[in-house]
């Protein structure tokens, strides 16, 4: 074997993995963006956005998720094409392990109060423990019911204040319903 045998071999086998990759690349990309909007348009479908603003959160979740999931094929695709090319993606493993970590304590710390005060809500709702209007007394707060959301109920004082209980509270305090 001569060395432009050999060379010519590596570079066939080179160029068989750039094209690998670079359809890897492509695949991914195109599939990011496929899940990313299918992601979008289910989540829209359960109206996720617009339970969120009826709770008094004016978060746009859905496309917060779509675009997660979107960046994170994108980051997978990146990660099996340099994988194709034999570059080592140990540093990119890592990475995305720490960015897993991040975004996973990120969202158990956003819903670790949300998901209380919302079966909090299902639970007044359905044993009819407040309701609008309702002359009532939580915690050392006297005054009217005058809106119970997703998250909390907001009370009116005799001064006119506005109090904003949070529903997870509710359920954990003393309720005195006046006439």
């Amino acid at each position: 074997m001569t060395i432009i045998d050999v060379a010519g071999g590596f570079l066939a086998g080179l160029l068989n993995r750039m094209i690998l990759a670079v359809v890897v690349l492509l695949i991914g990309f195109i599939a990011g963006r496929v899940l990313g909007k299918m992601t979008h348009r289910l989540l829209h479908e359960v109206s996720l956005n617009k339970s969120l603003k009826q709770a008094g959160l004016n978060v746009s979740l859905e496309s917060i998720v779509s675009k997660l999931v979107t960046y994170s094929i994108y980051f997978l695709a990146i990660i099996l094409a340099l994988e194709q090319l034999g570059i080592n993606t140990l540093v990119f493993s890592v990475i995305a392990l720490g960015v897993v970590i991040v975004v996973i304590v990120s969202v158990v710390l956003a819903i670790k109060d949300f998901i209380p005060s919302f079966v909090a809500s299902i639970f007044i709702h359905r044993k009819e423990l407040l309701k609008k209007g309702d002359r009532v007394e939580i915690a050392g707060v006297r005054g009217v019911v005058v809106q119970i959301s997703l998250l909390e109920t907001k009370i009116r004082t005799r001064k006119g204040e506005m109090i904003f209980i949070p529903n997870a509270t509710l359920i954990k305090e003393k309720i005195v319903k006046k006439n």
